[in-house]
């Protein structure tokens, strides 16, 4: 898939049951005071013997990941405009979309609350 069609496929339509067991980890990003995106990948209990049960392509989730930071959201003003929920531009929340790429769900949570907080969690499900 390439980026153009991973970009048309996220949805914020849940596309899949959350269930803790399937959970392989999440990424977490922020963006500072210098507007430069940091992140952390927090494993999940057990995730190598489900990278390996349920042929997980590391590589892939890692290249799909970096497209969602780098190329989807890209900076802090963009997750303002992902989660304006009306249009007045003051009146944001926390917005979540889902994306399903290859036998992993992605759950992308936004949060418009300040370059010094997480802004962005992707958490990762196995199919």
């Amino acid at each position: 898939m390439n980026t153009r069609e991973l970009f048309s496929n996220i949805s914020k339509d849940i596309m899949f049951e959350f269930d803790k067991t399937k959970k392989i980890g999440h990424l977490r990003c922020q963006f500072g005071y210098n507007r430069q995106i940091a992140n952390q990948f927090i494993p999940f209990e057990s995730m190598d013997k489900k990278v390996k049960e349920y042929q997980i392509d590391l590589k892939r989730v890692n290249e799909v990941c970096n497209i969602i930071q780098f190329e989807w959201i890209q900076n802090y003003l963009n997750i303002e405009k992902l989660c304006v929920s009306s249009k007045d531009a003051s009146n944001m929340k926390e917005t979540n979309y889902f994306l399903r790429d290859g036998n992993v769900n992605y759950w992308i949570r936004l949060n418009p609350f300040g370059v010094q907080q997480y802004n962005c969690y992707i958490h990762l499900y196995h199919l």
